[in-house]
């Protein structure tokens, strides 16, 4: 199936990580580690407020082609995943208590329906929504799910104030590159906090801020004061299931569509929040040059991933090779095997839990994706599903499976591999090798696969209208000079 190209002149992993260029001309030859204290957070208050200028200053006209559409795809991809766990009844049980009748109807949750309430509330439903399903999409180069931080409060807003399509897709764009920049210049030792938690309320406020078309001076206010209401949501709670870290984006969306709403007031935080928080705080490694180095001229949605297995994207190489190997592995695989071992990324060698107790849990653990892949020949919504987690011929073969680490780790786009070995009891060895999996930057989906397969199974029962739809702004730009209002109605009409 064809692929979607990559562009000529993509950021690649390499070049993002080697980004170094000064944030003023007084700091034109230092590096992080040769600026004093002061000078590194003046340096990232001056950079993070050019930033956020030049987002609320981008206009339609500014993107190229391919990001254009590459922000489509991004939320068609994002809002898809929001509506496929439609029926979930925890998702259900967040979305009633936020979007409740009598609410003034100022924007669409995506829940299959056409259900509208107070923006704020339906930001803080579709982002709660937004990662239950583990099949958004999410940003390479940084631990960062920009789109899922900054859709739901974009949405909401643009719809609200009327914008059109190209408005929608450039403040897309924009609030990405606000996030994902935020995200490669503070660099945590170790990831304690989750990204949802940490990123979230920067790249909300960035969509809300952008959506409503605040002034550059109250878009500064708003996003610096995203800064300040980041959460300490632990990373471990993925790791062990907790479901509160599902509602982070969530509780973000909700944040930024207020802080939006207050900077109008003079509400605001101010640009040296983020090294306050980050660096003062938290103990980050400040890199402020990654701030406005090369804005404009790389883009970091061309770095974007989309997933094709419904778990932990660190997972997604050791599924990817053992898919591969099932052929060989045979029909009596699942009873047939004595040991699997999976050599993978540092990332991934924290997914270790053999025994997980709830869907979320099952999503971030490798055994349970590697036992899954084999037993069920796919690792879709429903492989992570509490049958499938209580199902006893995975549960037995997450007993087998043993984590290793890949030496030495390669260099990006490589730099998230897994080699899976499977030993059967018959003598034989199984060995297939993923260097990077199938949806990453370097392998993009072929177009068809995303629209077709993946899009289509999540929405077509209840929005048959919604691929057609895409498939028609893919082939005609002109239509990006619509109200996103009715281009929403065609997506998801009957």
């Amino acid at each position: 199936m064809p692929e979607l190209p990559l562009p000529p002149q993509a950021a690649t992993p390499q070049d993002l990580a080697s980004s170094a260029g000064p944030a003023s001309s007084a700091d034109a030859t230092a590096t992080p580690g040769s600026m004093s204290a002061s000078a590194q957070a003046d340096a990232s208050a001056t950079g993070f407020e050019a930033l956020v200028r030049w987002a609320a200053a981008l206009r339609p006209a500014d993107l190229p082609v391919d990001v254009r559409e590459r922000a489509l795809l991004v939320l068609a991809d994002d809002v898809a995943a929001m509506i496929a766990v439609r029926d979930d009844p925890q998702v259900t049980a967040v979305r009633d208590t936020l979007v409740q009748p009598g609410q003034p109807e100022e924007a669409t949750l995506f829940a299959g329906g056409r259900r509208r309430g107070e923006r704020a509330a339906v930001a803080g439903a579709n982002g709660a929504a937004g990662d239950w399903a583990e099949m958004d999409g999410g940003y390479r180069p940084a631990t960062c799910h920009a789109g899922l931080y900054v859709l739901p409060a974009l949405l909401a807003e643009a719809e609200h104030h009327d914008r059109t399509v190209e408005e929608l897709l450039t403040a897309l764009v924009a609030g990405y590159e606000v996030v994902t920049r935020v995200a490669r210049a503070w660099r945590h030792d170790e990831m304690v906090i989750h990204p949802h938690a940490l990123l979230g309320p920067i790249g909300a406020a960035a969509g809300a801020a952008l959506g409503s078309g605040l002034a550059p001076d109250q878009a500064v206010a708003a996003v610096s004061a995203g800064a300040t209401t980041s959460m300490l949501g632990p990373f471990d709670h993925a790791l062990t299931g907790a479901l509160v870290r599902n509602v982070w984006p969530g509780i973000a969306a909700w944040t930024g569509v207020q802080l939006a709403r207050w900077s109008a007031a003079g509400i605001g935080g101010d640009p040296t929040a983020p090294h306050s928080a980050f660096t003062g705080a938290m103990g980050a490694t400040a890199d402020p040059a990654r701030l406005t180095d090369g804005l404009g001229e790389t883009w970091a949605i061309r770095d974007g991933y989309h997933k094709l297995f419904a778990c932990c994207q660190y997972a997604h190489s050791t599924v990817e090779a053992l898919l591969d190997a099932r052929d060989e592995l045979g029909p009596d695989a699942p009873e047939a095997i004595e040991e699997i071992v999976v050599r993978t990324h540092p990332l991934a060698l924290r997914l270790d839990e053999a025994r997980p107790t709830t869907s979320l849990a099952a999503k971030f653990s490798v055994p349970h994706a590697a036992a899954a892949a084999i037993v069920r020949g796919e690792v879709d919504a429903d492989a992570c599903a509490p049958a499938a987690v209580a199902d006893e011929r995975i549960a037995a073969l997450r007993e087998l499976v043993r984590l290793e680490p890949f030496l030495p780790t390669p260099a990006p786009p490589h730099d998230r591999p897994s080699t899976i070995v499977v030993r059967l009891r018959d003598g034989r060895t199984v060995e297939r090798t993923c260097l990077s999996a199938i949806g990453s930057p370097d392998r993009p989906l072929g177009l068809d696969v995303l629209l077709d397969d993946k899009i289509l199974g999540a929405v077509g029962a209840v929005h048959p209208r919604y691929v057609p739809t895409i498939r028609r702004l893919l082939e005609h730009p002109e239509l990006h000079r619509r109200p996103w209002r009715a281009t929403l109605d065609d997506l998801l009409g009957g």
